[in-house]
């Protein structure tokens, strides 16, 4: 149990359904929760389910793949209690867990379990096991399967993260002073995390002591959701993550305070999953220390469980972030923080590192089109394991694009035949896209057909994320030296800003626009070079 609190303030948790199949959903006996989609070899996961149909049900079968194991079964009541459940080894190599009466509707399972070895996509199945006529009945229809598919070969050289699993009494680091977290400054915190503990202490900036104010303190409670906490005075006020955390997976958390619109958001991979008003304002002194795995102090005695998990990225920003902020850091390298730490190497605090699974940016794209008298056939390779799928998209001009496909994403080769070609020049480029939206797109390909057109030597790709707030990236590729000016106008032909004006070498170019002092609406990228005027459209929204 985390350490004591005068007063606790609990909420609501509506539960978010990722990834659930059921033959008849309205009489499901579980639905799964949080999201457990892909797991390394011999790693640990987390399944959580939750029992929405308890009625006759004596218990349940595992029916994991080959190899898998399972380490514990708990059972979590409505009110908090956890009970661990005994399994069965039965003649056929499944687990049963039964659990009499002691199961109710909203009860939470958590499974912890240990994958295989094989690398292929596996399957778990929980099937429920119901009393019909005196008689047990295993009803395959109600049965609840999530789908993972392992990540065993995406181990990266290039990328290493903080483990915290030995280290019982935590860490403690020093913050700057322009990194300092309190509530009468804006700032925001975000990190990645990778685990399966529960009942632990994530961060604190909290001394431990009841008088204490304290503006910081994440931690996964017993069910392995995410907890955020603010002390003044002896109240607590708190958010909490709309599922699971502890599950395995990679998850980006950011906290987001802004002391002007008085409101606290709590992230999970870009999206909100929770909000705190402060109607009230709560000073607390700057923390100017953050604990990982364990509180400031701990001369009252232990003040926690040590976090056993794995981060790495964190950082600390003195500004507010936005929602599109807070998917631009997810997406790539930690670069807004005044803080940073990334566990490239060991520092003075010590901390033992290891090589991740974890990446941020996509991997560079390269398409290759190959002309025979059925069409162009286009193909690029993609080894991203958090890409779920591309949009291909043609030009006659290079500078506006149409969808012709979108393609799944897998490991490897993809290709595309396009046989509504015309003669002339043809520009294809793809855009992938993850869970959280668009990427950047690639660097468009040119392909000559028959007698070949006037070609632009300069192209405005255009710009990413796009609708935007309050940044955005634009691209351009010069294919020979000239000079090119590109600029921000409004829809009243106001000049806005002036972002490239010179003389450019041959390459593919991106250039930051902030529109921090603009309101909403639609402003236009021009583009003039020797090639003519090329313009682009842009949304901001605040």
């Amino acid at each position: 149990m985390i350490g004591f609190r005068t007063k606790w303030i609990w909420r609501i948790v509506s539960v978010l359904l990722l990834s659930i199949t059921l033959t008849i959903p309205v009489n499901a006996q579980f639905k799964v929760i949080g999201q457990t989609d892909s797991a390394a070899i011999l790693e640990g996961v987390n399944v959580f389910l939750e029992v929405e149909y308890e009625s006759g049900m004596a218990g349940f079968y595992i029916d994991a793949p080959q190899g898998w194991q399972v380490r514990h079964v708990q059972l979590r009541s409505e009110r908090g209690t956890i009970q661990r459940l005994q399994t069965q080894l039965q003649e056929d190599g499944r687990l049963f867990v039964p659990v009499g009466q002691s199961i109710k509707s909203e009860d939470q399972l958590i499974l912890g379990m240990i994958s295989g070895l094989d690398s292929v996509p596996s399957r778990l199945r929980f099937i429920p096991v119901v009393i019909e006529d005196r008689r047990l009945i295993e009803r395959l229809d109600l049965a609840a399967i999530v789908q993972v598919g392992n990540r065993s070969m995406t181990v990266s050289a290039t990328n290493q993260v903080g483990q915290f699993k030995d280290l019982t009494d935590g860490v403690l680091l020093d913050l700057p002073p322009n990194s300092a977290l309190e509530n009468s400054k804006s700032f925001a915190l975000s990190l990645w995390v990778k685990t399966t503990g529960m009942g632990e202490l994530l961060l604190s900036t909290w001394s431990g002591g009841q008088q204490d104010n304290y503006p910081v303190e994440l931690l996964m409670d017993e069910s392995g959701y995410l907890e955020f906490f603010r002390g003044f005075n002896s109240k607590h006020v708190s958010m909490r993550s709309q599922r699971p955390i502890a599950d395995g997976n990679w998850h980006f958390l950011t906290l987001n305070y802004n002391p002007v619109s008085e409101w606290t958001h709590l992230f999970v991979d870009g999206e909100v999953e929770d909000s705190l008003y402060h109607s009230t304002f709560f000073p607390t002194d700057p923390a100017t220390r953050l604990g990982i795995g364990r509180r400031l102090s701990d001369d009252d005695g232990p003040a926690s469980r040590s976090y056993s998990g794995e981060i790495d990225q964190l950082q600390v920003s003195a500004s507010s972030w936005n929602r599109s902020d807070v998917q631009t850091e997810m997406n790539n390298p930690a670069s807004r923080g005044d803080f940073l730490r990334t566990f490239e190497s060991r520092s003075n605090n010590d901390i033992p590192t290891s090589f991740s699974d974890l990446r941020f940016q996509s991997e560079s794209i390269h398409l290759v089109a190959k002309l025979d008298d059925l069409g162009i056939n286009v193909e690029w390779e993609s080894h991203d394991s958090d890409i779920v799928r591309f949009e291909l998209e043609r030009s006659r001009d290079g500078v506006q694009f149409e969808s012709i496909a979108t393609l799944l994403a897998m490991q490897g080769l993809h290709s595309y035949r396009d046989i509504a070609f015309a003669d002339g020049v043809i520009f294809y480029r793809v855009i992938p896209f993850r869970l959280s939206g668009a990427s950047a797109p690639s660097r468009p390909m040119k392909v000559g057909v028959g007698d070949l057109e006037e070609i632009f030597t300069v192209r405005l790709e255009g710009n990413h994320p796009n609708p935007f707030n309050p940044t955005t990236t634009v691209s351009y590729t010069v294919e020979e030296a000239q000079y090119v000016r590109i600029s921000v106008w409004d829809l009243s032909g106001q000049m806005i800003s002036i972002l490239v004006d010179g003389t450019q070498s041959p390459g593919f170019f991106q250039v930051p626009f902030s529109a921090e002092d603009l309101p909403s609406g639609t402003y236009f990228v021009r583009m003039e070079s020797a090639a003519g005027i090329q313009t682009h459209q842009m949304v901001l929204t605040k």
